[in-house]
């Protein structure tokens, strides 16, 4: 891994780009960028898109420290709700329902993420929904793990394509203003307000009209459709493939280029760029969070509790053989031993030296403890991952009946704790979903309850209240 070296990937199609980005004096600059494609194959060949880009990063030697994934237009549907609440983490969790009462779909089947627009004038949020197949995204996903690639987020492409044309312009103070690109199939316009931020944001498939007036008139139709809190009074043009003085005779609207560190950066690179920038403030639009939550750090947490028991387990195991021998008055092998055991428990306890054995047992006592608790979550900080697996806990330990919740699996990330589990009753499930919203410290963010068999199954997200 190399730090601030950022790789995004793009899918359209049958075909995955990618584009490497390192930071320097605050612009993203592009390093190396490259495609793989399915059809690009041999006939024999039956090689996945994941296999294909994970073989051209390693004969390019390429190394980095954060992935993350843009999808093409193909592979999501859009959608404009209004949510009756203004709370993001509600709007979370019931999106999903406002899109199923929308366009009447299933949504059972579908992961989904979003972008808040702002107040309705009617009460409420307007937000923008996207909506992908989950067994298509967990086949991807699944597709790019098994060859070492494992992005940390999965958005739509024009979310990334506007948050990298938008980092490269100064904030609206007055006016609105659009951004438009163009990437080898899609084009992608975005308003943005200094009232509301983003008001507007949309991609098409180009086809075979690929002219800028044809960019014009989506444009001014955009334009004339959103009625922006500001009117729009500059158009900024993202991608050497758009000239903006056709774009300003035909619209009738000021633009310009942006003006970018590699001189004929194409839209599509704006999409790769966005896929490579890390924000905590765009969870909301990852589709990922929805259906299969970045484990990377909580691996690294269960390979670093996993070597700490080893190690109090050969220390437990010294302490008995010590044991044994006093036992028995084999004194002549006990300097042997004492030297023995104050070896292991320096290296147990991180270099520090043993006084005698009876701090020593007391010592790797309390450590012992320590690690358990770390296991369970005691610890001072509500937002770290132990602290937050004992808030659960402590949800766990306070039903009444603790045998009438069955817990299958808890995943945690940085962003989200998630409990799988079941119960015998609706009635059990409701009361475990009353216990979690009395907690003082963790709140649902996102549930699902399902009726299997004699069991009453949930999936239950929660986050730290702020």
């Amino acid at each position: 891994m190399e730090h601030g070296k950022h790789l995004g990937i793009f899918i359209s199609g049958d075909t995955a780009y990618a584009g490497l980005f390192s930071a320097k004096a605050g612009q993203k600059q592009l390093l190396q960028s490259f495609s793989v494609s399915l059809s690009a194959q041999e006939e024999d060949s039956s090689k996945s898109l994941g296999r294909l880009l994970a073989e051209k990063i390693s004969e390019l030697q390429i190394s980095y420290d954060y992935v993350g994934l843009a999808i093409g237009s193909g592979k999501f549907v859009q959608h404009y709700v209004t949510s009756g609440f203004t709370d993001r983490r509600r709007i979370a969790r019931t999106i999903k329902f406002d899109v199923e009462d929308e366009v009447g779909v299933d949504v059972s089947t579908l992961a989904a993420s979003f972008i808040n627009h702002g107040e309705s004038p009617s009460g409420g949020t307007n937000c923008t929904v996207f909506t992908s197949g989950k067994a298509e995204l967990i086949s991807l996903l699944k597709d790019f793990q098994k060859n070492k690639i494992d992005p940390e987020v999965i958005q739509p492409d024009s979310v990334c394509f506007l948050r990298a044309a938008a980092g490269q312009i100064e904030t609206p103070k007055q006016a609105s203003v659009l951004l438009a690109g163009r990437s080898e199939s899609y084009g992608y316009i975005g308003i943005i307000s200094p009232s509301r931020g983003i008001e507007y944001i949309r991609s098409f498939k180009t086809g075979s009209s690929r002219s800028d007036s044809d960019i014009a008139r989506r444009i001014m139709a955009t334009i004339a459709a959103c009625s922006p809190a500001e009117p729009v009074e500059k158009i900024y043009i993202a991608g050497s493939n758009i000239n903006p003085y056709s774009i300003q005779s035909i619209s009738g609207v000021e633009a310009e280029k942006i003006e970018a560190p590699e001189e004929h950066r194409s839209g599509f690179e704006y999409v790769l760029l966005g896929a490579s920038m890390m924000s905590k403030d765009d969870a909301q639009s990852d589709l990922r969070i929805d259906f299969m939550t970045y484990q990377g750090r909580k691996r690294i947490i269960r390979t670093s509790l996993s070597a700490l028991y080893l190690a109090a387990a050969v220390i437990v195991a010294v302490f008995a053989w010590k044991a044994t021998l006093h036992a028995n008055h084999l004194s002549q092998w006990q300097d042997q031993i004492y030297e023995k055991v104050a070896e292991e428990y320096s290296v147990a306890m991180k270099g520090r030296d043993m006084d005698n054995l009876g701090k020593a047992e007391l010592s790797m006592e309390s450590e012992i403890n320590r690690l358990k608790r770390i296991k369970a979550g005691e610890t001072a900080d509500v937002e770290s991952v132990p602290t937050r697996l004992q808030f659960a806990l402590e949800i766990l330990n306070s039903m009444p009946n603790k045998k009438s919740v069955k817990l299958d699996s808890v995943s945690i990330t940085s962003r989200a704790l998630r409990l799988d589990g079941s119960t015998s009753s609706r009635r059990d499930t409701q009361n475990f979903l009353k216990k979690i919203d009395s907690h003082e410290n963790l709140e649902r963010s996102q549930e699902s309850l399902k009726q299997v068999g004699s069991e009453d199954s949930f999936t239950v997200s929660l986050n730290t209240r702020k």
